[in-house]
């Protein structure tokens, strides 16, 4: 390098399973041995916050007429043991439906059946925020379904 020189490099991570559970923070040092002589050795460390972590979404579309509800790992860790919750009528009625899902890969869905009553309802992935993420605003989608019920009326003739 020549003096007052910049150089970029880049680091492509294909393989990001090591970092799971990593503390949120890369630590970059350039000249690690010390091998060429600088006027400032005590430069050479940078800390780079991170977050690589799942990111769980669902939206309304996501939630199929048949009662099924896909929710995507927008992120880039595999999200593990993921909680999904209906509640009805509130966020904070009571609990019609849960499911837990063993692993959505990084770029990957998981489809739900979902079992509740009709009507207003509110669909939560990682309730309780347990999964650490990129957004934790997006686990939410509110639906409404209609519980149609066919009545029969017997029609009656008189004769008069």
């Amino acid at each position: 390098m020549e003096p007052g020189e910049r150089v970029t490099a880049t680091w492509v991570v294909t393989d990001l399973t090591p970092l799971a559970g990593s503390t949120g923070e890369l630590w970059l040092r350039v000249d690690a041995g010390d091998a060429v002589l600088e006027a400032d050795e005590a430069n050479n460390d940078l800390d780079v916050p991170f977050h690589w972590w799942p990111d769980l979404t669902l939206t309304a579309a996501d939630i199929a007429e048949d009662g099924r509800v896909t929710i995507h790992n927008r992120g880039y860790l595999t999200a593990t043991e993921v909680l999904l919750e209906v509640r009805g009528s509130s966020l904070t009625g009571r609990v019609q439906f849960s499911q837990t899902i063993a692993a959505i890969a990084p770029g990957a869905s998981a489809v739900a059946p979902l079992t509740f009553t009709g009507g207003l309802f509110f669909v939560r992935a990682d309730p309780l925020d347990a999964i650490p993420e990129l957004d934790e605003s997006n686990n939410l989608a509110t639906g409404i379904f209609l519980a149609w019920q066919e009545i029969y009326l017997p029609l009656v003739l008189r004769n008069r």
